[in-house]
C-alpha cells in the first residue's frame, strides 16, 4: 500500500511539472521568445543565394557549399521566403 501511494504522489507531481512546462513556455511565446533551434539562413543570405542561383553563377548545391548548409536545406529556405 505504501509503494502505491508514493507512486501516485511521484505521478501527481509529474503532471504538475509538465503542467508548470507547458505554462511556461506558453507565457514566453506570448513575450516573444523563439523556441528551438535558430535558423541557420538569414534573409540576407538567402536572398544572395537567390541571386546567385537565379543569375546562373551558382547551382543550388554550391551555394549550399558556400553558405556551409546542406542542400536541402537551402531549398527550404529558398522555397520559404517569397521571390523578391
Amino acid at each position: 500500500m505504501l509503494f502505491h501511494i508514493a507512486g501516485a504522489l511521484a505521478q501527481f507531481e509529474r503532471r504538475l511539472n509538465a503542467e508548470r512546462s507547458r505554462a511556461g513556455i506558453e507565457a514566453a511565446r506570448r513575450r516573444g521568445k523563439h523556441l528551438g533551434r535558430p535558423a541557420e539562413l538569414t534573409p540576407e543570405k538567402i536572398a544572395h543565394a537567390r541571386k546567385a542561383i537565379d543569375s546562373g553563377e551558382q547551382s543550388v548545391t554550391g551555394m549550399a557549399k558556400l553558405l556551409g548548409v546542406h542542400r536541402i536545406t537551402l531549398h527550404k529556405g529558398l522555397n520559404r521566403v517569397a521571390p523578391g
